[in-house]
């Protein structure tokens, strides 16, 4: 193996690292990118459909040109095709107890009082966060799944397990 020096090293090959790689290579300085994983993209993934008919993403998933320009012209810089988001039509929900639910796109499923007081909360809880990002302990979320956010945040509707 060949020893070489670098003048950084960028630790993940989630979308922030490969920018910081970039940066640095543009900025006249040598660096490696180290990525545990078998791939890079960090949170950005879509994986192939079980039935081989297409893919889902597993991560980051939509992008535009209003409020995420950054993001939108490096896909356009590299060539990324886009696929447009089907707004038509009826949309599928799948409850815990395996009921489905049909309801047009654009409208929301019909849930109960409480159930919709409980989306609210948790909706107005993660905007809060989202704008106190830099606050002291906020960093920690980063860990938690939504479910263990919300469960420890008073969810109402414990999850059978």
């Amino acid at each position: 193996m060949e020893n070489k020096i670098y003048d950084v090293i960028v630790v993940g090959a989630g979308l922030s690292g490969l920018q910081a790689a970039h940066d640095i290579q543009q900025a006249g300085f040598s660096c490696i990118v180290l990525e545990a994983r078998d791939r890079v993209g960090g949170k950005t993934w879509s994986v192939p459909l079980a039935n081989g008919n297409g893919f889902v993403d597993i991560g980051a998933a939509w992008t535009n040109d209003t409020n995420q320009t950054h993001m939108y012209s490096l896909v356009q810089k590299f060539g990324i095709e886009l696929v447009q988001q089907n707004t038509e039509g009826d949309c599928v929900f799948l409850d815990e107890d395996g009921t489905t639910h049909k309801f047009p796109y654009g409208t929301s499923p019909k849930f109960t009082t409480e159930e919709v007081e409980d989306l609210e909360r948790i909706r107005d809880e993660i905007h809060d966060l989202s704008v106190t990002y830099k606050a002291k302990g906020v960093a920690n979320y980063d860990r938690l799944s939504l479910e263990q956010s919300s469960s420890a945040k008073g969810d109402r509707r414990r999850p059978s397990k």
